[in-house]
């Protein structure tokens, strides 16, 4: 998309979904950028994926929003390489309430809600991912936050994600459904 300035921007999400047996653990990955004839034209590394850790029939979304050098001459395809290994850590997934989504007033959608911890051990860095979808199960945006502080075991926190829409001109009546996922941050070796 072209924003208000002229610069133009991609949004990539590759989805990964569990169809095995046992929870999967996902770390950053690489998207190659090709253009028709199957030239690249860039290269990101270092791509975030939310959540890290699946369990099996749930999808994880490698996702990357960045400025294009300059307007591609003809569609782009994404050639993703994810990184996908048993998980060895625990899928720890903490409850959300209280969702709410509304349009902001300059345009896109805000996501405020509560974020639970029912782990009953101390969470940092958690991240709370938002996915909203359409209609037809496609995916309109993703976008997170990560909570200030530590999440103590039986506290619940607020959050508020915004920024959806990102040039996208869509609006609250676009989203049929929604996912979030709120986790700590779980490194695996």
């Amino acid at each position: 998309y072209t924003d208000s300035i002229g610069s133009e921007w991609i949004q990539i999400a590759v989805p990964v979904k569990n169809t095995g047996s046992v929870n999967l653990y996902l770390s950053s990955g690489t998207i190659d950028l090709e253009d028709a004839d199957g030239h690249l034209v860039d290269s990101k590394s270092l791509v975030s994926v939310y959540p890290e850790v699946i369990m099996p029939g749930e999808t994880a979304w490698y996702y990357e929003e960045t400025l294009l050098d300059s307007s591609p001459s003809s569609a782009l395809s994404a050639v993703p390489h994810v990184n996908v290994k048993e998980a060895t850590v625990d899928c720890i997934r903490y409850e959300t309430s209280d969702i709410s989504l509304a349009e902001e007033e300059y345009g896109g959608i805000k996501v405020t809600g509560r974020v639970e911890n029912t782990s009953g051990e101390d969470g940092s860095m958690v991240y709370v991912a938002v996915f909203l979808y359409d209609g037809e199960g496609s995916l309109l945006g993703q976008d997170f936050t990560i909570l200030d502080g530590e999440l103590k075991a039986g506290d619940k926190m607020g959050f508020a994600v915004s920024g959806f829409g990102n040039g996208n001109n869509y609006d609250l009546g676009y989203v049929a459904s929604y996912e979030i996922f709120a986790y700590p941050t779980q490194f695996q070796f």
